[in-house]
């Protein structure tokens, strides 16, 4: 609470006091496959993906085995085995990423304004119960979940 603010209805993050910061739905996924998308309100040195329910807030959990990310910087992965590998490509202020989770297989794939943005985690690599999550680290930076936006073409939930 004294990092991050939420407001508009629980949609809009915004990092008030530079820290490590995790922020989460707190809705715990188990089945299915999901889309969501965020709006990269303000800087862009964030983590977006999926964590394990219950972290602690003030962690680094990027590197670890509860988070599978992508680093908007640079488009790189980050969690479960990847330590910044497979760069896609930065992302902009203004740019919506796009996460599809897939737990039936167990695969997490991005999207950069609706494409395609990178390998993502394979099929195997993201196993359940997991909450959407983003790791944040400096005063001002903004990000607001897009929870009903439309799934990239091809991509049928």
């Amino acid at each position: 609470e004294d990092l991050v603010t939420v407001s508009e209805e629980g949609l809009l993050a915004t990092q008030i006091r530079t820290g490590v910061a995790m922020v989460t739905t707190g809705e715990e996924l188990t089945e299915d496959r999901h889309y969501w998308e965020v709006d990269l309100v303000s800087t862009i040195d964030i983590m977006v993906g999926v964590c394990k329910p219950g972290l602690d807030p003030k962690g680094e959990h990027y590197y670890t085995d509860s988070m599978w990310s992508m680093y908007a910087y640079n488009g790189s992965l980050w969690g479960n085995g990847e330590d910044g590998s497979d760069e896609a490509g930065r992302f902009y202020q203004g740019d919506r990423m796009g996460v599809l989770l897939d737990l039936d297989d167990g695969s997490l794939r991005f999207f950069k304004n609706g494409v395609d943005h990178g390998p993502g985690y394979p099929a195997g690599s993201v196993t359940g119960p997991v909450a959407l999550g983003a790791q944040m680290y400096y005063k001002g930076t903004a990000l607001r979940l897009l929870p009903d936006a439309a799934r990239p073409a091809g991509h049928a939930l």
